[in-house]
């Protein structure tokens, strides 16, 4: 039974998740379809990405994974299909997966809407389906280049990382792109660590959970990614602190 993923801003509001599963049902009626998240934010390729890049190796190789975020007119921006370390990706031509994937491929290639017969979005990626599970993709794709991304750069200078916000997750917690790999050189050579998030506003140090403050105070941690996320314990960083997705944090050593 084949799986497919889906990694959308659709929403669970309307009917564009259910049409679209509906749709890749038509072609296969044994598919194995995963809802990732029907809930990245509107039009947000980053946090697409995040989701994405933080996921894809959880499932069986072989998996096909579908992500549509910012999806403004598919037959103008294109359609890729790629594959890499034993997985197939379907999305948009909008950097969404250069950036999921860090620029890296074991071979990528774009739709020749000429050998497409559907108009429609969702047919679209139906019948491009089809061919990539019938191992077929080649007859209506070709080899292509694609538009790198280096959204998630971390900026790096002498005493202090500068990186954003890219996830504001149920929680409200905020996840930063800096990672503990960016943070280790640093903390080789200092001892003092201070997390700024505004110019008047910061957090000293890094605590392991939720709990090693108390109930409503702010704190940064490294979340189970190996990601640097600024949270409020039992609370809502991102409403009562004010910050939201894009904000800019800097990671001051000494």
């Amino acid at each position: 039974m084949p799986i497919v993923t889906l990694t959308t801003d659709f929403g669970h509001a309307d009917i564009y998740a259910g049409r679209f599963k509906g749709k890749l049902l038509s072609v296969q009626s044994d598919l194995n379809i995963v809802d990732v998240t029907h809930n990245i934010p509107a039009y947000n390729i980053v946090t697409g990405a995040f989701n994405l890049r933080h996921t894809y190796t959880s499932f069986p190789k072989g998996t096909i994974h579908i992500i549509r975020v910012n999806e403004q007119g598919l037959i103008k921006d294109g359609l890729l299909i790629a594959y890499y370390k034993g997985y197939y990706f379907l999305a948009p031509n909008n950097k969404v997966l250069p950036l999921a994937l860090n620029n890296q491929f074991d071979w990528i290639r774009s739709v020749n809407f000429d050998q497409i017969q559907s108009q429609l979005a969702d047919g679209i990626y139906a019948e491009v389906l089809k061919y990539v599970l019938e191992n077929r993709y080649e007859e209506i794709s070709y080899l292509s280049e694609y538009e790198s991304s280096s959204e998630w750069a971390v900026n790096t200078f002498d005493s202090h990382i500068r990186g954003m916000v890219v996830i504001v997750d149920y929680y409200g917690n905020l996840i930063t792109n800096i990672h503990m790999k960016d943070l280790t050189q640093y903390m080789d050579r200092f001892s003092e660590v201070v997390i700024q998030y505004r110019d008047k506003d910061s957090i000293n140090g890094i605590v392991g959970n939720y709990n090693d403050v108390v109930k409503g105070d702010q704190m940064c941690r490294i979340n189970d990614l190996g990601f640097l996320e600024i949270a409020i314990n039992e609370g809502a960083a991102y409403k009562l602190l004010g910050i939201k997705f894009g904000q800019i944090v800097n990671v001051f050593f000494s």
